[in-house]
Formats: C-alpha cells, structure tokens, sequence
C-alpha cells in the first residue's frame, strides 16, 4: 500500500492554517518583512520556519518531527505551557530512542495529540511504543491538527 507521505513544510502549513496564529500575531517576532507580502502570509512563513528549525522543508515527515513541531507550534506560537511531569510517558519503550525528542514526544503523547502504539511482547503481554521514525500520513497530519485546534480552543491562553 502506498502511503500518502506528507513533507516537514506542508506539515507545518496544515498546522497554521487549521489552528490559526495567536491573536496579536503581527508581533509575531518570528515573521519577517517581505516586500508586497500580506501580513498574515509573511507571519505564517516566519511561524514555519521556527517551528521547523533543523529540518528542511522538502523532508518527509516522521513521527518524531511531527511531535517536536507540533510541540515547538502550541509552546513557542501560542504559549501552551510544557506538562511538568512526564513520567507517564516512559511507558513508551522507545521514549528515549532519541534524547532529544523526549519531551517533544511525551508533551504530545501525555496531551492526547499523538497516540502510542500497542505491541506484544512474544509472551503476549501488551506494551506501547511511539514509533518515532515511523511515518506520517496526510491523514495523520490533519487529525494531529484537529486535536491542537481543541486543545487551543480549550485552553486559556494569553
């Protein structure tokens, strides 16, 4: 079956264009002065380029970059404060596969916005596991959107 693969920047546009910019966002520190560029276009451009800094646009997505941007999105964009405790998440046999994913990957798991992975062991036990460098679909992509648009519609956020 082939999957509908999704690219790092469309990812990031999905994210902004379904949930939308902070309100004040022309102040956005993160947009950047285009010539003939509508303000909302040119703070988009500059929202995705933060919140998918390190990677290139054209790379096709995977799990662990869907978590670190979708974290870096509803952190840095709208100020959605980091859960302190992540201990729940080190259900996750792979949650540390990769250090510098860890809290992108629980903040996203802990808040319902990416779903673990239910495996079994060879005796039969179920265990979980985020699947960091597997894909992400289109589909994937815009239901991870849907759950950040509730999760912003249902906080208060300054």
């Amino acid at each position: 079956m082939i999957m509908d693969r999704i690219t790092v920047g469309e990812f990031a546009h999905i994210l902004i264009r379904e949930c939308g910019e902070k309100p004040g966002a022309e102040d956005n520190p993160f947009a950047e002065e285009k010539p003939d560029a509508k303000p909302g276009i040119r703070i988009s451009e500059g929202i995705a380029r933060r919140i998918t800094d390190g990677y290139i646009s054209d790379d096709m997505l995977d799990k662990r970059a869907a978590a670190k941007i979708t974290h870096l999105f509803i952190r840095d964009v709208f100020g959605i404060k980091d859960l302190d405790n992540i201990d729940p998440a080190e259900k996750l046999r792979d949650l540390y596969d990769c250090r510098v994913c860890v809290n992108h990957i629980a903040q996203m798991y802990l808040r319902g916005i990416m779903d673990a992975i239910e495996m079994k062991s060879a005796t039969g036990d179920p265990f979980y596991i985020f699947d960091g460098r597997g894909t992400v679909s289109v589909t994937d992509a815009q239901m991870i959107a849907a759950k950040v648009k509730r999760l912003l519609g249902s906080s208060q956020h300054d």
